[in-house]
């Protein structure tokens, strides 16, 4: 920033130059951050480059017109906040594209001036995007990444050794450490951008993994037969891999020779039951083991995928990524899959469009307010306003007095720097690298009041290096915050003041619903041999609706009231609800596997049963997220098989006889799976709930 500021300074670009080089340059380097990939992060830099100019230039053709200028800010702000449902680097770049609209509106200048703006916000890019690429280019997230390497490792020792408690410990203390250490890291990676995103799965994707060698049962070691030995084998060489590359080996994780194992697995099951080497009183045993094996399998090799994308080596699965891909293909093209998801969230119950609409309306009368008053430097109106806009009344509020001392405290300390200056500009450029050190660090290393404090000692150094006008500018600094962070409460107070907890509830009551219903619909169809459409109705509302929850989570955890929530078991029920999308995925795909056979009509009814009371058990946690009504005591986590399915497995008479009988019985195991869940959702519902004690709840375990 800096080196920007000075080129601008000595090429004589014009005043404005100046100004756009350096607030270009932080906009780039402090609040944008694409993951992922080198060339599509370059490709969303130069993106964003030329979005910045065409910014540049309306905003400056709006500028000294009160109306059009409050107007056009506020639409452009909804539209750039709002385009963030579309993919993550469209909402990475949020706060840098809304500084870039405002910048040129507030600060006085007609069309003669584009030339010279335009001119800074190049030199900015020109500097900023090669040093991104070529200072420090590991991702912010990399100890996160060390952590989940660390984590992958010992899970695999676990796996080669599953009855070892030691090692059952370890795996416990390493998953239990980068958990803390994500919950720790200031603006956690539930998003924006899809590989950031992945890290946070990924993680409870590893705390998922280990919780199953602590289940009841028989152990996930004790195996029947050289397939699930192999099978063990490779889930301990996937979550090897899986660490390697974590740590930035070249190549991806491949889980294709995971998969064949599973598929052996299942054949030598079959064929020891075919010959009768399991006895009848066995079998029950030898069914759970090899579910829970397989199981195991299906962990590691999400594990596999997180990994993959959070290392940027496969596309991320979010918005415009893996899912919609499909969705995609199946419309013909990328504008009606892009239309969908628009209008999925374009309504009130959508945290995407709350945001929006929020910042647009916060934007646009910051504008008009410090137009209309006159302000001396109506830019940091605008600019306090959108540091302290929250998305309730109460994170506003105390955003506004974090902000206020911060300027003050700022202002105090910049007026000592400047009276001890005095006019030697050299003593200004030495010091100025230190201030935009300190403005671009102590945010989010120290405290949102120290960011502020730096950032106005950052303001107090650039503008007198522009204009020498020693502590002056500083109170015109707080005047203008003030006005600013004013027009944010009123905006807190009038526009869903209560902010995102009761959206957050709504939408886990939401998704949990839909993806009971639509578990329901394919368990029903795996037990009648019906093959369903992919992006049925069931499946396109389960989707949505893990969307908006997706939307939802990172805005609470995003509020400043957030540090009374439980962030760790809200992101474990956020990945729940994801656990009964997979599987009902998985439960479409048993009926295209080539073992699958319909299953036997006398075991319909029991399928039946237990999937409505899995299904009730699902709608009724929903109902109580919602408000209405309390969680559902959790099932008992263990299937037990009638003498009918296991006489129809035993006394099997041709090969199709059994694979019926075997499909019937996974699908029974499939909603096992289910009823363990409820147990961890039941557990972390009623902590998220019951954190905040200012109220009553009724997510308390009936």
């Amino acid at each position: 920033m800096p080196l920007s500021f000075a080129v601008a300074t000595v090429i004589d670009g014009g005043e404005h130059a100046p100004v756009f080089a350096a607030f270009g340059s932080f906009a780039l380097l402090v609040f944008v951050d694409f993951s992922g990939r080198t060339r599509p992060r370059l490709l969303a830099y130069i993106a964003l480059a030329i979005a910045g100019a065409a910014l540049i230039v309306i905003g400056t053709l709006c500028s000294g017109h009160l109306y059009l200028s409050a107007a056009v800010s506020g639409f452009v702000t909804f539209l750039i906040f709002f385009s963030g449902v579309i993919n993550g680097y469209m909402a990475a770049t949020r706060t840098a594209a809304v500084l870039l609209i405002v910048l040129p509106v507030m600060i006085p200048g007609g069309a003669s001036t584009i030339d010279e703006r335009l001119l800074g916000w190049g030199i900015a890019c020109a500097f900023s995007i090669p040093a991104v690429f070529l200072l420090w280019r590991s991702p912010w997230v990399a100890e996160l990444r060390k952590g989940c390497a660390a984590a992958c490792e010992s899970i695999a020792r676990l796996v080669d050794d599953p009855d070892d408690l030691e090692l059952r410990n370890r795996a416990d203390e390493s998953v239990k450490s980068v958990r803390d250490r994500f919950l720790a890291t200031p603006h956690r990676p539930t998003g924006p951008t899809g590989s950031a995103a992945a890290v946070a799965a990924l993680i409870e994707e590893l705390e998922w993994t280990v919780s199953q060698f602590w289940r009841a049962g028989p152990s996930i070691g004790d195996e029947a037969g050289p397939a699930a030995a192999r099978l063990r084998e490779a889930c301990v060489a996937v979550l090897s891999r899986t660490a390697e590359v974590i740590r930035g080996r070249e190549g991806t994780v491949s889980t294709l020779e995971l998969d064949q194992e599973r598929r052996d697995l299942i054949q030598e099951f079959s064929r020891r039951v075919t010959n009768r080497e399991t006895g009848a009183e066995e079998l029950e045993t030898d069914l759970a083991r090899t579910f829970r094996l397989r199981l195991l399998s299906f962990s590691v090799a999400d594990t596999a995928g997180f990994a993959n994308v959070a290392t940027g080596l496969r596309v991320a699965p979010g918005p415009l990524g893996k899912r919609w891909l499909r969705i995609i293909g199946r419309q013909g093209h990328k504008a009606a899959a892009t239309e969908k998801l628009l209008v999925e969230h374009a309504n009130p119950r959508s945290a995407w469009f709350r945001n929006s609409f929020r910042g647009g309306v916060g934007i646009a009368l910051a504008v008009f307010v410090a137009l209309w008053v006159d302000a001396d430097n109506a830019f940091w109106v605008v600019l306090g306003t959108l540091s302290v806009l929250r998305s309730n009344a109460i994170g506003t509020e105390g955003s506004v007095v974090s902000s206020l001392i911060g300027t003050v405290i700022g202002i105090v300390i910049g007026a000592g720097v400047i009276t001890l200056i005095g006019e030697s500009s050299v003593l200004l450029w030495i010091a100025l690298p230190l201030a935009v050190l300190g403005a671009a660090y102590a945010s989010a290393a120290i405290s949102f009041t120290a960011g502020q404090a730096a950032f106005s000692v950052l303001v107090m150094i650039l503008f007198n290096l522009i204009e020498p006008i020693g502590v002056e500018v500083g109170l015109i600094r707080v005047v203008d915050v003030a006005i600013g962070c004013a027009v944010s409460l009123g905006v807190g107070l009038l526009l869903w003041p209560r902010g995102a907890r009761e959206l957050v509830r709504r939408s886990l009551g939401e998704a949990y619903s839909t993806a009971a219903n639509l578990v329901f619909s394919r368990v029903d169809a795996a037990a009648a041999g019906r093959i369903l459409d992919q992006f049925d109705d069931p499946r396109n509302e389960a989707v949505a609706a893990a969307d908006r929850l997706d939307a939802a989570l990172r805005q609470w955890l995003d509020e400043s009231s957030a540090a009374h929530v439980d962030a760790e078991s809200l992101v474990a029920l956020t990945s729940c609800s994801s656990r009964l999308l997979r599987s009902s995925h998985a439960f479409r795909l048993m009926v295209l596997m080539p073992w699958y056979r319909p299953v036997p009509a006398a075991m319909v009814p029991q399928i039946e049963n237990l999937g409505a009371e899995v299904r009730d058990w699902y709608i009724g946690c929903g109902d109580a997220f919602c408000g209405e009504g309390r969680i559902p005591p959790p099932g008992k986590a263990e299937v037990s098989f009638d003498d009918s399915t296991l006489g129809l497995i035993a006394g099997a008479r041709t090969k199709d006889e059994l694979h019926a009988a075997l499909s019937g019985a996974w699908v029974l195991q499939g909603l096992e799976y289910l009823i363990y869940l409820e147990g961890r959702v039941a557990h972390h519902a009623d902590r998220v709930f019951a954190v905040d004690k200012s109220e009553e709840t009724d997510l308390q375990v009936g």
